[in-house]
């Protein structure tokens, strides 16, 4: 199996992404957007490499914090 391919998104793929759906979000907009995208990438890479079957259907807001804080696992 090959690794995935990490790309880095820019501000002209966000314009092209929204322009394709019918969108007009203004350039600040889009660059506020980009930001938070690179503060929360490594978190969300991390919770997006976790298995979620384990979760029971239902998940009480204090139960969400403590996965989050475990890294998507339950303590």
């Amino acid at each position: 199996m090959t690794p995935a391919r990490q790309t880095t998104p820019t501000v002209e793929i966000l314009e092209a992404i929204a322009a394709d759906r019918g969108l007009e979000i203004d350039r600040q907009r889009l660059e506020t957007a980009l930001e938070m995208h690179r503060k929360f990438r490594p978190e969300l890479d991390m919770l997006r490499g976790v298995e979620l079957s384990p979760i029971p259907p239902y998940i009480q807001p204090e139960t969400a914090h403590r996965w989050i804080e475990n890294g998507g696992r339950l303590p």
